[in-house]
């Protein structure tokens, strides 16, 4: 009588699985979305991010880079170095660039309001009386804030 008992559990417990099972359908396949894709609107404002944060390392200025970068901003250098958002507004004060220029962007949403940008950079400057030029592949991370795009992290290589 015992052993019944359990069958009957079983299997009472199994049709219960079942039944949730297919009253969670509806609800999975609200998760399933559409790919995400960066509007036309958001890729002109990114790359007049990206414009603006170039034109301000040039212009030594860094008063108008500022505003573009999150208040926890982190760069990883080329050599590997992590720089600080405070360093990093020191470092483009210094006026050591004198010329970037960007490749074509790439933009890939990585959530509803961050992007990851990708793109070639080629600058040249002058650092203790050493004139340089360099080329980098770049990858920087934007995110839409309540006063529009701003970038929270980059990485040179």
């Amino acid at each position: 009588m015992l052993q019944r008992a359990r069958v009957r559990w079983y299997k009472v417990a199994n049709i219960l699985t079942m039944i949730i099972a297919l009253a969670m359908l509806p609800a999975a396949s609200a998760f399933a979305q559409e790919p995400m894709t960066v509007s036309d609107e958001d890729a002109e404002a990114i790359t007049q991010l990206v414009d603006d944060m170039l034109a301000a390392f040039v212009a030594a200025d860094p008063d108008a880079l500022e505003p573009l970068l999150s208040e926890n901003f982190v760069t990883i250098e080329t050599s590997g170095e992590m720089v600080t958002r405070d360093a990093w507004l020191e470092l483009a004060g210094t006026g050591f660039l004198s010329n970037l220029e960007t490749g074509e962007l790439s933009m890939t949403p990585v959530g509803p309001d961050d992007v990851l940008v990708v793109f070639n950079l080629d600058g040249s400057g002058e650092w203790e009386g050493e004139e340089f030029a360099f080329f980098e592949i770049d990858s920087l991370l934007v995110h839409r804030g309540e006063d529009g795009w701003v970038a929270t992290f980059n990485q040179g290589t």
